[in-house]
């Protein structure tokens, strides 16, 4: 169930905010009843889900506008821009689970 929940959320976030991510990590929270696997699978979705497309348009040709952006942000590599973006995306995801992971605590208590 998780591998579809991280194949459903790479491809439907090319479509989606940046915030999307916030949805699907809801739906790990739902899932896991141990409050360390919702937020370990919550925070792994987040940089599979953001990583994964990051390194994808980093090959096919965007390896102009992120290296950019990284002199933009004054980053030496452009490899910290991945690895920023790929835990605040993390980070955000696992808030995300947690909070739904206790919701669900609290209406089937």
């Amino acid at each position: 169930m998780i591998i579809l929940i991280f194949i459903l959320s790479i491809f439907f976030l090319q479509f989606l905010p940046w915030w999307g991510i916030v949805i699907f990590g809801s739906f790990v929270g739902f899932y896991y009843n141990k409050l360390y696997d919702a937020f370990l699978f919550g925070f792994l979705l987040g940089v599979a889900s953001w990583g994964i497309p990051f390194i994808y348009h980093y090959l096919n040709d965007g390896k102009i506008i992120i290296e950019r952006i990284s002199n933009m942000l004054q980053l030496e590599y452009s490899i910290i821009l991945l690895l920023v973006t790929a835990i605040l995306a993390g980070i955000i995801s696992a808030i995300s689970s947690l909070c739904c992971f206790y919701l669900k605590k609290i209406i089937f208590k």
